[in-house]
């Protein structure tokens, strides 16, 4: 029981470091460079945030159930962002590019 606890955060950290440093090659790749660290420092503020949630939330949640629902959703939204219509160049002249960007 010792080991397990920590053997698990290992993994979902690794997986989860593993998934912002592909995210951020892909995303510089198709978009400019600044686009792809500033959408990879959102989901990095979003970290923070559900942290901090989950630390003042007076409901007890198991925890089981983020790992679960983080190892679900990690391919679909991989595969959801790299297929979303986003052209950087198109922000000014279309608004819903910057809808497109904060899906992203």
């Amino acid at each position: 029981m010792r080991v397990r606890i920590p053997a698990g955060m290992f993994l979902v950290s690794s997986a989860a470091l593993m998934y912002e440093i592909s995210l951020s090659r892909l995303l510089a790749i198709e978009l400019w460079n600044h686009y792809a660290f500033l959408i990879i420092s959102g989901a990095l503020l979003g970290y923070g945030a559900a942290g901090a949630f989950r630390l003042s939330s007076s409901r007890r949640i198991p925890p089981l159930l983020p790992v679960l629902c983080f190892s679900l959703l990690l391919i679909p939204l991989f595969l959801l962002s790299s297929h979303l219509p986003f052209d950087p160049a198109l922000m000014a002249l279309d608004p819903r590019h910057g809808v497109w960007l904060l899906l992203i």
